[in-house]
């Protein structure tokens, strides 16, 4: 069944956009969300979008996240971008990502202020297939600057779960009628130049949205295009067929199917908790710090896209290497289950959100 917000409201926060980098003619860009001036250097926070590595956007983030970090928290924002399925792999994402971060590091002080930013404290998360880069942030961005705290939310934390091999009868979302030769030619497209940054999901198209209240959502400018309706197939037939991982860590470059796994497993924040030290109390990085950071796991315990099992199982592995983490469960909830939050006067706020807020300012300004 196609996912649609109970409520889609005008982004009304200030921001700045930056493009980054260039790579093979695909700009990458990011947006900041200055924090409040309180005579104060604040922590950051940097977010992932989630997306199915498919579709998404930096522009906008869960509704909760605005309110929560930025107006409560006073945290400057930092949202990612990074090109999308199916012309790049994961490893062209995680480069993305991975040059944003650098990048910030040494251009975010003069974009919001030298004497108004923290640049040590900062967090990463995501959500969906965004907690994927933010956990695996914990482990790559360790021995650089490493982050004082993670969030994921729903975050997809082991690319080898069987459950993203499993075929399907039903779609994400409404079949537009790409014919299948197109879905096969759009599949196999491996030309870089023509990757994307970001792109609309159906619940972002009309007749939903009209292109001026996406504009007002978005904070940006945007027609619909008949391949933003294609690529919702693509998306679909993906799905039914249980090829996402397969397509993203390319396993058709593979002869042999171990050679495929192992690859996977170097960018599976499940698996990489086996490389942490142990015993774990008495390793640091050097700084102080532990080497993985603190982490909220935060997923509905009836998810059905990312399986609920997966955050347990992450906790629970990093839990016996000694990592602090804080697991909310809410109960009864699925996939995007947040979107209904979208201020403190929202059911949920206090139960879910107040205690993330809590865990990340302990972590953030100690």
């Amino acid at each position: 069944m196609s996912f649609v917000p109970s409520s889609i409201t005008p982004l009304t926060y200030g921001f700045t956009d930056h493009i980054v980098h260039s790579i093979n003619k695909v700009d990458i860009a990011l947006r900041v969300f200055p924090a409040r001036d309180d005579g104060t250097k604040r922590p950051w926070l940097i977010w992932v979008h989630g997306g199915a590595y498919i579709a998404g956007k930096h522009f906008n983030v869960p509704p909760f996240l605005l309110p929560a970090f930025h107006d409560q928290a006073n945290y400057d924002i930092v949202t990612f971008s990074h090109r999308l399925l199916p012309q790049v792999s994961f490893q062209d994402m995680w480069a993305d990502i991975t040059f944003q971060f650098h990048w910030c590091l040494t251009n975010l002080p003069s974009i919001v202020g030298e004497d108004k930013i923290d640049m040590v404290n900062y967090g990463i998360g995501g959500d969906s297939s965004g907690g994927h880069f933010a956990t695996l942030a914990g482990f790559r961005l360790s021995h650089t600057s490493p982050p004082k705290v993670i969030i994921s939310l729903y975050g997809i934390v082991n690319p080898l779960d069987p459950h993203f091999e499993q075929d399907s009868e039903d779609g994400i979302t409404p079949d537009y009628g790409t014919p299948p030769n197109v879905l096969m030619r759009m599949l196999g497209d491996r030309e870089k130049s023509r990757a994307r940054i970001f792109a609309p999901w159906n619940w972002e198209m009309p007749p939903t949205l009209t292109p001026e209240q996406l504009e007002a959502y978005w904070g940006y400018k945007y027609e619909i295009t008949e391949e933003d309706k294609r690529r919702m197939d693509l998306n679909n037939h993906i799905h039914k067929k249980g090829i996402r991982m397969n397509l993203l860590f390319r396993e058709e470059t593979f002869i042999w199917k171990e050679r495929y796994v192992e690859k996977v497993k170097k960018w599976s924040p499940f698996h990489l908790i086996d490389t942490l030290p142990n015993p774990y109390q008495a390793i640091d990085d050097g700084l102080g710090r532990k080497v993985y950071p603190p982490i909220c796991v935060f997923h509905g315990d009836e998810d059905r896209t990312v399986p609920v099992e997966q955050s347990k199982r992450f906790a629970e592995g990093l839990k016996k290497k000694s990592v602090v983490v804080e697991e909310i469960y809410p109960e009864g909830k699925g996939h995007t289950f947040d979107y209904v939050i979208t201020g403190p006067d929202d059911e949920s706020w206090e139960e879910y959100i107040q205690p993330l807020i809590s865990f990340i300012k302990i972590h953030l300004e100690e």
